[in-house]
């Protein structure tokens, strides 16, 4: 009933959209009879406006889209870009395994205590899966996951992302980030570090990993997507939903790396 419900909210919506285009397209046609700098003005407002809902009927059809392909029951499938993120192994290892996290989310610090250290040393120390890892704050559950992703982007300008990334999961706190406790115990310049969290200058980059992990079919994290490393910035992934164990990671790992030894 949920799917139903939200395909036809999603169809719902699709159509509000087209009428605003619509609505937004004659008022640009009338606006063309009249003279004068301001009208003009409210001309250009108004493309820009209509651009801006295009932008969002591409994104409500894609969404429609991965609705019915759930529906179906198939897994879920996405072109994932790892962006500029961070990234662990070999760049040209086989598989690529993109993890979209939420530093206080308690299954993704489960994931990372319980899990990901046998990834490491199974897999990614052995060239076989580069580890990407991006931004997806659940702002309404974990009000403080987003600067304490901001913390951790600031640690990277002074060399130490992972060590940042590590020490926040580790300390388990769920509050806005103790920025000297944590800059210290990293040897940090910790006042540069303060001033670029609370500058928020990588706001728009956490937000694009959270728009792009929406878009690919993230609902909830941590989430993942695996896929065969290709040429650009890009992979084409499946969707892995939630902190599975290590078994269900190599399976899915030694099969990929199977069906490519096979050719």
């Amino acid at each position: 009933m949920r799917k139903i419900f939200l395909q036809r909210w999603l169809v719902g919506a699709f159509a509000m959209v087209m009428s605003i285009a619509v609505l937004i397209s004659d008022g640009v046609t009338r606006t063309w009879a009249a003279d004068g700098d301001d009208l003009r003005r409210q001309l250009d407002v108004m493309k820009h406006d209509l651009d801006s809902i295009k932008q969002d009927v591409r994104e409500i059809r894609k969404i429609l889209e991965r609705a019915r392909t759930r529906a179906d029951g198939g897994p879920v499938k996405a072109t994932v870009s790892i962006d500029d993120d961070p990234m662990m192994g070999n760049r040209n290892a086989p598989l690529t395994l993109i993890e979209f996290s939420d530093y206080h989310c308690p299954f993704c610090r489960r994931f990372f205590m319980q899990t990901f250290p046998k990834i490491k040393s199974n897999y990614i120390d052995t060239g076989k899966v580069r580890y990407v890892f991006r931004d997806y704050p659940l702002d309404a559950i974990h009000p403080n996951a987003r600067k304490a992703a901001e913390a951790a982007h600031c640690a990277q300008e002074q060399g130490k992302f992972w060590e940042m990334h590590d020490a926040i999961f580790e300390s388990k706190d769920s509050g806005f980030p103790d920025l000297k406790r944590l800059g210290s115990r990293l040897s940090l310049d910790v006042e540069r570090l303060e001033i670029c969290v609370r500058s928020g200058r990588y706001g728009k980059e956490i937000e694009k990993d959270y728009q792009d992990g929406t878009l690919a079919g993230v609902t909830g994290t941590p989430g993942f997507f695996l896929g065969l490393t290709r040429k650009g910035a890009t992979i084409q992934g499946t969707l892995i939903s939630g902190a599975q164990p290590l078994a269900r990671f190599a399976k899915l790992f030694d099969e990929l790396l199977a069906s490519q030894n096979a050719r």
